[in-house]
């Protein structure tokens, strides 16, 4: 087994989103322009990122 850069097989997967917990709404991280956070649309909360649970590898 190798380790490499490329660690996506297809085009344009998204690799995780923005999450509002509270009012269960969710932006793909790939809708989101920039290093901008979003604020949920329905209650104004900033929106925590999460990594998919399909995608490799470490965020860091």
């Amino acid at each position: 087994m190798s380790s490499t850069a490329n660690r996506g097989e297809g085009g344009g997967e998204s690799t995780g989103a923005y999450w509002c917990h509270g009012c269960r709404e969710r932006v793909p991280a790939g809708d989101v322009a920039g290093d901008d956070v979003p604020n949920c649309r329905s209650c104004g909360a900033t929106m925590p990122f999460e990594r998919s649970p399909g995608a490799t590898g470490y965020a860091c």
